[in-house]
C-alpha cells in the first residue's frame, strides 16, 4: 500500500462478534439440543425478526449436528484462524483452506456467509447497536485525513459529505474467506478501479507471499521515483500519441524507496507500476507546462528555479507524489534546463 489506514475504535467490530458466537458457540456445539437454546439474546431478537435469518441458521444447525468432533474442530479452527487478517497478511501460511472442511456443510456456510453481508448490516437491531458502514466509514476518513485510495494513492474515494461512500473491500475476498464476513478488520475502503479493476475476487494469500495488512499504526510509506534515459526526452516534451512514437513502458522506469514481499505482492495485485507509468505518459506534458508557467512569474529568474517551485508546491496536490520525482528526473537533465533557458519558455528547444 502506498499508505495505510490507521485504525480507529468503534462499535461496528462488535457486529463480528455475533457471528463469531454463532459459529463457535452454536454450530461448533450442535448436539440434539434445540439451536435456539444456544443462541444468545441478541442472535434470538434477529432470528425472531428475519425469517431468512432463522431458516438458515437451522438448516447449518442441522448439518454440524452430524458432524463428527474432528470435523466441528475443524470449522472451528478455519473460523478462528482465518479471522486473524493481519497474521495471515504477515504469514499467508497460517491460513486454512475451505477444502479442509465437510463437503455438505460448505455447500450451506458459503451462500450463508455471501448473503449474510448483504443483510446483516442493514438491520435495524444491528445498526442500533453496532453503528452503519457509513458511519463508521466517515470515522474512518476523518481520522486518516485521506483525500485517495490508500492503496494507488490517487483514486477518487468518497468523502464524509457525499451521500454514500466508497465500497469495502473484502481484502480476503469473500470467496475464500468466508467467515470474514462482516469483520472490519478485513474490510477495507478502496477506489473502485483497485478494488474491482483489479484486484476483484483475487485471493491476495495465493502464493503464500507477504501482502500489506492496511489497519495498522505502523506507518508504511512508500516514496516513488521516476528514471528514464535521455533519449526519449523528445517523447516526453512534445505530446504524441501516434503508434509508432507512443511511450512503452519500458522508456520510464517506476521504483520505490521499499521492498520485500509486500511491495512485489502490491504491484502484482494491483498492477501499481504499470498504473504509474500510464498517469506519468498521460501527464506528462503538462507537468511540464506547468514548469514553463511558473518561469513566467515575475520572482522566478531561472528554470531551475521554476522546477525547484513546482517540485515542492506540488508535492502533497493530486498525483504530486508522481509528479515531483518525475520532475526531479526532468531537472536532472542539466543541458535540457540550460535549453529552456535559453528559448523562455518556447515549445521548440
Amino acid at each position: 500500500m502506498l499508505l495505510n489506514y490507521k485504525p480507529i475504535k468503534h462499535n461496528i467490530f462488535g457486529a463480528h462478534l455475533l457471528i463469531e458466537h454463532l459459529v463457535l458457540e452454536v454450530f461448533c456445539k450442535a448436539n440434539k439440543s434445540s439451536y435456539k437454546s444456544k443462541l444468545n439474546s441478541e442472535l434470538k431478537i434477529l432470528i425472531d425478526k428475519n425469517k431468512w435469518f432463522d431458516q438458515s441458521i437451522k438448516k447449518i444447525y442441522v448439518i454440524c449436528r452430524d458432524l463428527s468432533s474432528d470435523e466441528k474442530n475443524a470449522l472451528k479452527t478455519a473460523f478462528i484462524t482465518n479471522n486473524k487478517i493481519k497474521d495471515l497478511c504477515a504469514n499467508p501460511t497460517l491460513k486454512i483452506s475451505l477444502d479442509t472442511l465437510n463437503e455438505e456443510l460448505l455447500d450451506e456456510v458459503i451462500p450463508f456467509f455471501k448473503e449474510l453481508y448483504k443483510r446483516f448490516l442493514t438491520w435495524v437491531d444491528v445498526k442500533n447497536k453496532y453503528g452503519s458502514k457509513k458511519e463508521y466509514y466517515d470515522d474512518l476518513i476523518k481520522y486518516n485525513n485521506l483525500k485517495f485510495c490508500p492503496c494507488c494513492g490517487y483514486g477518487q474515494i468518497k468523502t464524509i459529505y457525499d451521500k454514500g461512500h466508497s465500497a469495502f473491500d473484502h481484502y480476503l475476498p469473500l470467496k475464500y474467506y468466508p467467515f470474514s464476513v462482516v469483520n472490519f478488520n478485513n474490510l477495507i475502503p478502496l477506489c473502485t478501479v483497485c478494488n474491482s479493476d483489479y484486484k476483484g475476487e483475487t485471493d491476495i494469500l495465493n502464493g503464500n507471499k507477504k501482502v500489506f495488512y492496511p489497519l495498522t499504526n505502523d506507518i508504511q510509506d512508500i516514496n516513488v521515483s521516476i528514471d528514464f534515459d535521455k533519449g526519449i526526452l523528445p517523447k516526453l516534451i512534445i505530446k504524441t500519441e501516434e503508434k509508432a512514437d507512443k511511450l512503452k513502458e519500458k522508456d520510464i522506469t517506476v521504483n520505490f524507496d521499499k521492498s520485500g514481499e509486500e511491495v512485489l505482492s502490491w504491484n502484482s495485485i494491483f498492477n501499481i507500476k504499470g498504473r504509474y507509468f500510464g498517469e506519468v505518459g498521460t501527464n506528462r506534458v503538462s507537468w511540464l507546462n506547468d514548469v514553463r508557467s511558473a518561469y513566467r512569474k515575475p520572482r522566478i529568474l531561472t528554470y531551475n528555479d521554476a522546477f525547484d517551485e513546482i517540485i515542492e508546491d506540488d508535492s502533497n496536490k493530486y498525483l504530486g507524489f508522481l509528479k515531483s520525482p518525475y520532475l526531479k528526473k526532468m531537472k536532472s537533465f542539466s543541458f535540457l534546463v540550460q535549453a529552456m533557458d535559453e528559448v523562455s519558455g518556447d515549445y521548440i528547444m
